[in-house]
């Protein structure tokens, strides 16, 4: 078996999955056509087709969806749960515990008896305060999974501090279309004449933190007047832009742009055409730009707070910085233009994000699928997934959020 699962060639397999998501965005079309590639059958429940943010809308694709998109949480909740009943599948991976539509994913499967795989992106560290009552609560909620695929080492960490048997979970869930970037960026001729810039592709919310990274890219300029004619561009949209815009004009930042947000297909030439990435969120369960950008050969200077730091290694691929220490992050920018300008970065880059690709995550998702929870076990998530589900349902309705 083991054998079989690092093959590169698609396994053949009769199982039919569910893929419960919240929208088919570039990232979930690639992880659910590798798990194709290797043979499962998949059907995707959604809440909704796209996303509102630009670059993360659908590109084309012929999955099998199923839209499940009711304000009515009490219509919602009885959809979902007669589409799981209905189809019976073998197993049903579930994105997270706590919002409705993964909710009545788990009791559907539950009461149909197919295994249930979390997918799980939650780092310690991504709430200050966790309250000892909720936590315990998870470590009820987590006996009915058989298995979990998480993101990285700090999402099976904590996982595990839950009560989860760390050999049921499974790394490899934050991977992008690897060679989607890298094919698009090496297509790319670069002008010499171009203009020199670092980038940032966030949602204009608060815990991008870009206040500071303003901030600190005035004094980084500041600080090292030879690099005053670089730009650093901002890419996305969001609730801030706004407010973010009327502060770089009121300190007369002309440096930084807001380029406004920049499709999917863009994206490569985005990336490929900057020295580098500058991700400084203050709280982030991963962040698949930092895949995106070393796929496309820039290196990324990212805080401390995202799960996708693990891929970062200091002065070879980017650096790591607090996301509060803008004397620290100035020094950093700096470092980052020069280790651009190394004739070995570009190839570094790539090498460290190519492990990380959708057939390492479908073969996690294969190696979870082969574990099962002991029924006493499951029988009790089930009764504190029954309890949260009929709590959320007093809500009534529901509306779609703009994600973080």
């Amino acid at each position: 078996m083991n054998a079989l699962i690092q093959s590169k060639k698609p396994l053949k397999s009769n199982k039919n999955i569910c893929i419960q998501l919240a929208n088919l965005v570039p990232y979930n079309i690639a992880r659910i056509q590798g798990l194709i590639d290797i043979g499962f059958n998949c059907k995707c429940l959604l809440s909704y087709e796209s996303d509102s943010f630009k670059p993360l809308r659908s590109k084309n694709h012929n999955l099998n969806t199923h839209i499940i998109n009711d304000k009515n949480i009490i219509y919602k909740t009885l959809k979902t749960i007669f589409y799981i009943c209905n189809n019976n599948f073998d197993i049903v991976f579930v994105s997270g515990y706590l919002n409705i539509s993964s909710l009545a994913s788990i009791f559907g499967a539950f009461i149909s008896g197919s295994k249930i795989i979390l997918f799980s992106e939650s780092q310690e560290n991504d709430k200050l305060n966790r309250k000892s009552i909720v936590e315990f609560y998870k470590k009820l909620i987590l006996n009915i999974f058989d298995a979990a695929v998480v993101g990285g080492k700090s999402h099976k960490d904590y996982l595990s501090k839950l009560g989860m048997n760390k050999y049921v979970i499974f790394k490899g869930y934050d991977c992008v279309d690897n060679e989607y970037f890298l094919s698009k960026s090496k297509a790319i001729e670069l002008s010499k004449e171009r203009i020199f810039y670092l980038c940032t592709v966030c949602r204009f919310v608060k815990k991008k933190n870009l206040f500071n990274l303003v901030i600190s890219y005035k004094k980084f300029q500041d600080k090292f007047p030879k690099y005053k004619n670089a730009k650093l561009k901002i890419a996305g949209s969001g609730p801030l832009r706004e407010i973010l815009n009327l502060k770089i004009k009121n300190e007369n930042i002309s440096s930084v742009e807001l380029v406004g947000p920049i499709s999917y297909i863009d994206l490569p030439k985005f990336y490929s055409e900057s020295k580098g990435m500058l991700l400084l969120s203050t709280s982030e369960q991963w962040g698949l730009v930092t895949n995106e950008a070393l796929n496309c050969g820039i290196p990324v200077l990212i805080s401390e707070k995202c799960g996708s730091k693990e891929l970062i290694k200091e002065d070879i691929n980017g650096y790591i910085v607090n996301p509060n220490d803008i004397d620290s992050i100035s020094l950093k920018i700096k470092n980052l233009f020069e280790l651009s300008n190394k004739e070995d970065t570009k190839s570094k880059c790539r090498e460290s994000i190519s492990k990380l690709n959708t057939l390492n995550f479908s073969n996690s998702c294969l190696k979870a699928s082969m574990k099962s929870q002991k029924k006493i076990f499951k029988l009790l998530g089930f009764f504190f997934i029954t309890i949260l589900l009929f709590l959320k349902n007093f809500k009534i309705t529901e509306s779609q959020k703009f994600e973080a």
